[in-house]
């Protein structure tokens, strides 16, 4: 099964900018929700501040004098996701939705900022012409974004997080592990202390990750084969949804950041530094 991803980056900003277009161009954190609310996007002049995800709104301003801080709405940006979906479900096999899976980018505040969707190709449809009817969609409902195509999941999905490519990237059929080969272990979110131990082993890329002999990676971490993942060998199937329009009012808001499912169909990219799209070196 062929699966464009379509990557939203930094949505939350998106969406407040959409709303309140004055914030076009300048310093923005937006909050989460709870209690204690934290930084879950910013733009790009309040990156190169300092501000990262996950700070305080007094962390963020000690780096800003003039950031704007907004209070985020993940009820809105939930509602932005489903309504794009519906209308790319409109393209998918099926016409109903049914071809259309945005079981991630609903999956708490953290995972919407950087929303991910993915969608079955129809058959006889090219690859690139669907991406581009992808993004045309995001475009109309003022959005920027960048899609990928690949024969699994995570290799779909590192296609639409790569930067300085054409807006839509192609992977051919067998080509996912030269593909993946030259990309960054951070890629995988892999435990803190596993990352640890393979850097400190010079195992830098998902190349280098793949072809470590066993018993280095002897057997799955967490219940995911993140080898095979690296090799391009990941799942391909979709969390079918039932009618989005019937599911609209039906979700909840999620604040929690799911473990990865076994069969890998919840697994995510680890975050890039800068919360947004991941840069190739060299």
């Amino acid at each position: 099964m062929r699966l464009a991803c379509l990557h939203l980056p930094a949505l939350p900003l998106q969406v407040e900018v959409r709303v309140h277009p004055d914030l076009l161009g300048r310093a923005v954190a937006v909050l989460g929700s709870g209690d204690h609310p934290a930084v879950v996007a910013c733009s790009r002049a309040a990156f190169e501040a300092g501000i990262r995800p996950g700070m305080s709104p007094g962390q963020a301003r000690l780096r800003a004098d003039d950031l704007a801080v907004v209070t985020g709405s993940p009820g809105r940006w939930r509602d932005e996701v489903i309504a794009l979906a519906e209308e790319i479900g409109a393209l998918a096999p099926g016409g109903d939705g049914r071809g259309v899976d945005l079981s991630e980018a609903l999956d708490g505040e953290q995972v919407m900022a950087n929303a991910v969707l993915f969608a079955e190709i129809p058959t006889g449809q090219r690859s690139e012409r669907f991406g581009r009817q992808l993004l045309q969609l995001a475009a109309a409902r003022g959005y920027r974004g960048r899609v990928g195509v690949a024969w699994d999941r995570f290799t779909a999905r590192a296609a639409a997080r790569m930067r300085d490519e054409a807006p839509v990237v192609v992977v051919a059929r067998g080509g996912s592990a030269e593909f993946l080969a030259p990309l960054p272990l951070e890629l995988l979110p892999l435990r803190d202390e596993v990352r640890a131990l393979l850097r400190a082993a010079g195992v830098r890329t998902l190349g280098q990750f793949a072809a470590l002999p066993p018993p280095s990676v002897g057997r799955p971490v967490d219940g995911v084969d993140y080898q095979g993942l690296a090799r391009g060998n990941g799942p391909s199937e979709l969390v079918r949804q039932p009618a989005l329009r019937a599911r609209r009012a039906a979700l909840p808001a999620r604040s929690g950041r799911g473990r990865p499912a076994e069969d890998g169909r919840q697994l995510r990219l680890a975050e890039a530094d800068d919360g947004l799209q991941l840069r190739l070196a060299g």
